[in-house]
């Protein structure tokens, strides 16, 4: 199976996230990504293979090591002796401020000595500083075209360090040629170590005698008892059919679990319903997903011959609240699902109460007379349970997973995104700040926080903690209260 397009994002030393990791800054040296270059290379030479002639390979890091980058894709250059080429990508993302790829770099050891050719490089250093970490010779960069990749630096438009270059493959890649030739070469050897026979002719076949070849490949036409033969093929270990993995079910039209669902949120006929699947074939259905058509058919028609480990997006987990719908929605795949589902289960709010639902304690959620009037409105339409919380401006959009109880509401996210929303909505996040490199008692927990480092020397560092809990609230909160 090959693929047209193909997302190659390889593991990195991830030094291009230094505003958010400060410790890279204690961590790094220059010759960090030495020991990823191999192992980028590998990824992106496999990649290239599965892509179809004609198609393109995005290559990306959050690097800013030329080794890890230009490094990698100049060796692919190189070895793919022009079946394959650089792609300038820069007019399709119009407003991205980035710099051109370079040409030019220096390797290091770790020691943090730079060489400008393999042969300044002491022996004991060949096996960190290899020849294929090195730049193209000035006369030869032209050729290829490095600088259409792109490097995006953390000060250019406040973000963090990446690396990214596109490539199309052009024609096929020379150890495909290599290997379709070897095999033909292969197959006429094999055939001609089968030895010439007498030809004996009987009365409705042609039998071939002779010796086999080494390996024990019959070619032979046998017609008849075979007991005669000097030759028994050694058998075969049983493959075991599938993989140890979970099975992936996908919904018929008679599920049992999705006429409730579908009622209960007004989902749109429109919504693919066999594109929904459990990983569980017996039982209760905890959770259940959301994927594409192409992704179905390639799961259906693959199951015993490809391991997938996990596919689609958590759309309906299992709540059990006896009194509504046994499934309420997750704010993990609510980006899918929130078009189909229908009115009855939506609630505009105001900002000010998204803003008082994210910075509530989730035990006790705000009640409805501390909300907006047209946020109380709303709610009136809505019954207990499970719904989609909308708000709306001409700034932002956001779809969020509420719980509409009997007289309060809640938001339902994961804890570890409410500072992101309230960051998005301009609330005070000042509240949930520390500084890393304080130094202070131990913990109420009894967690020690590490006071190895201190602010001298060291840029402020902030960084944002909320308390720590699966979610921001439950379904259980809601039995348990008697919402």
């Amino acid at each position: 199976m090959k693929f047209d397009r193909i997302l190659c994002d390889v593991p990195c030393t991830g030094d291009g996230t230094l505003r958010k990791n400060p410790d890279i800054w204690m961590k790094w040296n220059a010759a960090n990504g030495n020991n990823m270059h191999g192992l980028q290379f590998r990824i992106l030479r496999r990649g290239l293979e599965m892509v179809n002639i004609g198609g393109r390979i995005l290559y990306s890091t959050c690097s800013l090591n030329p080794i890890e980058n230009e490094a990698v894709i100049h060796r692919i250059l190189l070895e793919m002796k022009g079946a394959v080429e650089l792609v300038d990508v820069s007019h399709l993302v119009p407003g991205l401020k980035f710099l051109p790829g370079v040409s030019h770099w220096i390797p290091a050891s770790k020691d943090n000595v730079g060489y400008n050719t393999f042969d300044e490089v002491p022996a004991k250093y060949h096996t960190q500083v290899r020849p294929q970490l090195f730049p193209p010779k000035s006369e030869e960069a032209s050729q290829f075209h490095l600088e259409k990749c792109l490097r995006i630096l953390p000060h250019l438009q406040d973000t963090g360090g990446f690396f990214v270059a596109v490539l199309e493959k052009r024609a096929a890649l020379p150890f495909e040629l290599k290997c379709k030739s070897d095999s033909h070469a292969a197959l006429k050897k094999d055939l001609g170590q089968v030895c010439s026979a007498d030809k004996i002719q009987s009365d409705n076949s042609t039998i071939f005698k002779g010796s086999l070849s080494n390996r024990g490949e019959a070619n032979a036409e046998l017609n008849g008892d075979t007991k005669d033969s000097n030759f028994e093929p050694v058998p075969k270990r049983k493959r075991l059919l599938g993989f140890r993995e979970d099975p992936f079910v996908f919904f018929d039209d008679n599920e049992p679990v999705w006429t409730s669902i579908r009622e209960f949120y007004d989902v749109s006929p429109d919504l693919p319903k066999n594109c929904l699947l459990t990983r569980c074939l017996m039982g209760k259905k905890k959770n259940i997903y959301f994927t594409s058509p192409a992704i179905k058919d390639l799961v259906e028609s693959n199951h015993d011959r490809i391991k997938i480990i996990n596919t689609g997006v958590k759309t309906f987990v299992r709540c059990d609240y006896k009194k509504v719908c046994d499934f309420r929605l997750s704010q993990e795949g609510l980006p899918s699902i929130a078009p189909f589902i229908g009115p009855r289960r939506r609630i505009r709010i105001a900002k000010s109460d998204l803003l008082l639902m994210l910075e509530c304690d989730p035990k006790s959620p705000p009640q409805f007379e501390t909300l907006d009037a047209a946020t109380q409105e709303n709610i009136k339409d809505v019954d207990v349970g499970c719904c989609l919380l909308e708000y709306r401006s001409e700034e932002l959009n956001l779809d969020l997973t509420g719980w509409r109880g009997k007289c309060s509401l809640k938001v339902y996210i994961p804890s570890s995104d409410v500072v992101h929303y309230i960051r998005l909505l301009g609330g005070d996040v000042s509240k949930y700040a520390f500084d890393k490199f304080k130094k202070e008692p131990a913990e109420k927990d009894g967690a020690v926080i590490d006071t190895n480092l201190t602010s001298e020397g060291h840029m402020e560092v902030v960084e944002y903690k909320v308390p720590v809990e699966k979610e921001r609230s439950g379904a259980t909160d809601e039995s348990n209260n008697g919402e």
